[in-house]
């Protein structure tokens, strides 16, 4: 059953499907650009990018989201709002969203910064229950800096905060919109060996969590197994910034400093850097990593979009854009239509070799 699931994950969700393969759709050029800072973007800074199974694009910004729906632009900024509190200053209004997941019914996740989190819920009969914010106490901080949702299995929402651990929704198997919230901390799981959660990913293949801490590695596997850590080998073990998955059990890890790889199957390590690369892989900080579940890697970096072929690693930049936004690469997904979607602190890049699909 589940071989099945991934043979029409692969097929229907990643990139490379046709919506109609006896008359495939128009292509545009290779290369489209987005940019604010009103429409349709309210800022051009992107936290995060996500797709949705319905097709939607949502974007994380500075100043709330905005949607991309089959060749419509939405935003959404009023609901996202919250007020911030600062020494010695008036209180403001902040609608900036961090990260994003889409649940198993279908409802948005916004994780906000310093607001808690704000599910949309577009699906609901109740018209005055579209939205829910859950803040503290009914989670551990209201800052919160990545949410994942395994999405074909409990529906369970994970949520990393800045200093208060990891929070996890199990909704409930009659109502998914009512649930339960526990909180995982250094107190409680050890290997956190801290409460500041860097990121959180649900690897597709097996619905584990994997989250980094400033000072470890860890991953969920289930409610029986727990938790297990992992320790980056010396001197390769900077900071764990962005995680992805393939096929072949393998965990990409975007650090502080470079990739490291681990196969999860014989428990072996890689390491990319500057240095093993030829240079091709900056120094600093990735923000954002995805590969095609196969031979396609991508890496968001400082310097501009890295992708690793197989063993070929090729820089996306002005050199080959002339309208690129900005070095900084700070998100990335791919649609169903196989466009691969481009964050960065100056706007959005939608690129496919063979030509948009938008």
């Amino acid at each position: 059953m589940f071989r099945g699931f991934l043979l029409f994950f692969a097929a229907c969700f990643l990139p490379y499907c046709q919506n109609d393969p006896i008359k495939p759709p128009a292509r545009g050029p290779k290369f489209v650009l987005f940019r604010g800072p009103s429409v349709p973007l309210l800022s051009n800074r992107i936290n995060q990018i996500i797709a949705h199974r319905n097709s939607q694009i949502w974007i994380a910004t500075d100043s709330g989201a905005a949607y991309y729906d089959r060749g419509s632009w939405g935003v959404i900024n009023d609901s996202l709002k919250y007020w911030q509190y600062g020494s010695g200053v008036p209180p403001w209004q902040s609608s900036r969203v961090n990260c994003m997941t889409v649940g198993k019914d279908g409802s948005v996740w916004f994780g906000l910064g310093g607001g808690g989190i704000r599910r949309f819920m577009p699906t609901s009969t109740d018209a005055g229950r579209l939205w829910v914010t859950y803040q503290i106490p009914e989670i551990s901080f209201n800052t919160i800096s990545s949410l994942a949702c395994d999405e074909f299995v409990n529906g369970d929402v994970w949520a990393g905060t800045l200093g208060a651990g990891l929070n996890r929704f199990m909704p409930s198997v009659g109502n998914p919109r009512y649930g339960q919230w526990m909180v995982y901390t250094a107190a409680n799981v050890p290997g956190f060996r801290s409460n500041f959660i860097q990121t959180t990913a649900v690897n597709v293949t097996n619905q584990s969590v994997w989250v980094s801490t400033p000072f470890s590695l860890l991953a969920f596997i289930n409610d029986v197994s727990g938790w297990s850590s992992f320790d980056i080998p010396h001197p390769y073990d900077s900071q764990v910034f962005s995680i992805a998955f393939d096929l072949a059990g393998r965990v990409w890890l975007g650090k502080a400093d470079g990739v490291s790889v681990f196969n999860s199957v014989d428990g072996s390590w890689t390491h990319h850097t500057s240095q093993n690369t030829g240079g091709m892989l900056p120094e600093g900080r990735l923000f954002s990593v995805l590969t095609d579940l196969h031979t396609l890697r991508w890496f968001g970096t400082t310097e501009g979009l890295l992708q690793l072929n197989d063993t070929t690693w090729t820089l996306f930049d002005a050199s080959v854009f002339s309208e690129w936004p900005g070095d900084t690469v700070t998100a990335l997904t791919y649609d169903r239509a196989g466009n691969l979607w481009i964050g960065t602190t100056n706007g959005v890049v939608v690129y496919n070799e063979g030509g948009t699909i938008l």
